[in-house]
């Protein structure tokens, strides 16, 4: 699973939460360097 804002990958991960038709991200998978 990605997640993509403004064509820029914020979040990328296999093992994400699936809960009432959302995704969640685990915290190690967060971008925190983006420019």
């Amino acid at each position: 699973m990605k997640a993509v804002f403004n064509d820029v990958v914020i979040a990328e991960s296999d093992e994400t939460i699936l809960l009432e038709g959302n995704h969640y991200f685990p915290p190690k998978s967060l971008k925190k360097n983006i420019s």
